[in-house]
């Protein structure tokens, strides 16, 4: 099974606006679930 690996550097906006993250993750969980993967953690 392949893993990938994602490095993030946040921007001041980006900083502001991880109050929402809670729906992101899951939006893109259910996005990667849907084309066969899966997060191993978040």
């Amino acid at each position: 099974m392949m893993t990938f690996i994602v490095f993030l550097n946040w921007t001041e906006q980006g900083r502001q606006a991880f109050k929402d993250r809670q729906m992101h993750y899951r939006t893109a969980k259910s996005l990667v679930e849907k084309l066969g993967g899966r997060i191993l953690r978040a």
